[in-house]
């Protein structure tokens, strides 16, 4: 590799769906030089404004076809190439990007000799510096926090083999943030100690779901569809923050028209 700033990084994100990837993409982007880069097709018309404003017209324009089809998320190359373009124009900077597929964490771990070429041409950014997040929060929590109303087709993306994907990707658990080494170091700006596993995104996104009865029962029993992750995950399986969720989210409702309310009461789960 060329001789490069050696405090550059750059971060790329995955995890389980409902995972927790933007609560700490979010916690992320808040430090200072760091361009955060959503490139999920599904995504594109929330964050295009913020990405123009980042990386100008041009670049964002370059880079919008690629999104659009997917390109950039399933081909390694394509990946390298796009992103390694905008990496070299804004000297001095780190970037965030979410999501990154695990094609591209995977390829990256092997570092066989063409990838290093590749990298060698396109991404300006020392090997040491490039880390691949594998993002996740208790099943309970994921599946209360989730706008999927039946539980098989929540457990069903949890199914892949995860012991194959934390080989090359380094786990963050959103009920453990502190104890990661990499936010540990760059973090500044928030207090991991102190950050909430779910956010008022999460109360958004579960707007039109009803918990019943029924469903709260079903909450309780997740375990015995998410067994095999759990022992992987370190995961006990009461999760007191499944339950505070609920809590919480029906006082939001409640209160949410309230001058100040919320905002006072928990500013720190404000979205970015």
């Amino acid at each position: 590799m060329p001789n490069l700033p050696s405090k550059r990084l750059f971060i790329g994100i995955n995890g389980i769906p409902n995972g927790g990837k933007t609560l700490v993409y979010d916690i992320i982007k808040k430090e200072d030089n760091f361009i955060h880069l959503d490139i999920s097709r599904h995504h594109i018309h929330i964050y295009e404004e913020l990405m123009i404003n980042q990386i100008g017209e041009e670049n964002y324009f370059r880079l919008k076809p690629f999104i659009e089809s997917e390109e950039i998320i399933r081909s390694p190359e394509t990946f390298i190439r796009e992103i390694g373009r905008i990496v070299k124009k804004f000297k001095g900077y780190s970037f965030v990007v979410k999501p990154v597929e695990d094609d591209i964490s995977r390829i990256h771990k092997k570092k066989r000799e063409g990838w290093l070429l590749h990298l060698k041409e396109h991404m300006p950014i020392k090997l040491e510096n490039i880390h691949f997040l594998f993002v996740v929060r208790h099943p309970k929590l994921a599946w209360a926090t989730s706008n999927i109303n039946v539980l098989s087709d929540h457990m069903s993306l949890w199914s892949f083999p995860l012991e194959k994907r934390l080989k090359h990707t380094e786990l963050v658990k959103m009920e453990d943030l502190e104890s990661n080494s990499l936010l540990k170091r760059i973090i500044k700006k928030t207090n991991l100690k102190e950050l909430p596993s779910y956010t008022t995104f999460d109360f958004y996104h579960t707007k039109d779901r009803k918990y019943d009865k029924a469903e709260k029962e079903i909450l309780l029993n997740v375990e015995k569809d998410a067994v095999h992750n759990y022992k992987l995950l370190g995961y006990e399986f009461e999760d007191v923050n499944s339950e505070m969720f609920l809590k919480e989210r029906k006082w939001f409702y409640e209160n949410e028209g309230k001058k100040g309310g919320y905002k006072k009461k928990r500013n720190y789960w404000k979205q970015t």
